[in-house]
């Protein structure tokens, strides 16, 4: 039997995780809240559906424009660190991470650094949905270097790279 790669390894472990968590999740909170999985721009609707075993209703597909959808949450939770959750906290939304291991020092209060377990997950989340979004942002505050500004169009950006290249 061939030995899989690691990132084969890495991804299994990731799927695993996302599922339990996203099924725990809708268990916990879908009775009182609305909640959305935003897909990966490249995942089926379908094949996502078939492998967490959910309902259809809590799924968005990712059709290009995701920052409408971020823009209208309360609460945006990521379970890999990726821009999207960055980019949400630079839009003014608040953001927590889910990570499948505790990361070693790496201390935020917007980062869940627990083992799984059902009763501190739910403890947790309520928390950051009953948080007061001025509250969040001030606590946010002390992790600024984590954040780039939200700029329309990325003119900074381009800015930037154009006085690089002068």
């Amino acid at each position: 039997m061939e030995k899989k790669s690691t990132n084969d390894q890495l991804y299994y472990l990731n799927a695993i995780h996302e599922k339990k968590l996203v099924r725990t999740i809708i268990d916990i909170f879908s009775k009182k809240y609305e909640v959305k999985i935003l897909l990966k721009p490249d995942t089926r609707k379908n094949d996502y559906l078939n492998f967490l075993g959910i309902h259809r209703k809590h799924v968005i597909t990712n059709n290009g424009n995701p920052y409408k959808i971020i823009d209208k949450s309360n609460l945006v939770v990521t379970f890999a660190d990726s821009t999207m959750g960055y980019e949400t906290i630079s839009r003014k939304v608040k953001y927590v991470f889910i990570p499948r291991k505790k990361l070693k020092n790496f201390n935020r209060f917007y980062i869940y650094q627990n083992n799984f377990d059902k009763t501190k997950l739910k403890k947790f989340l309520l928390s950051f949905i009953k948080m007061n979004k001025k509250i969040y942002f001030n606590k946010m505050k002390v992790f600024n270097q984590d954040i780039a500004p939200f700029n329309y169009k990325n003119t900074l950006l381009v800015k930037n790279i154009y006085n690089l290249i002068k």
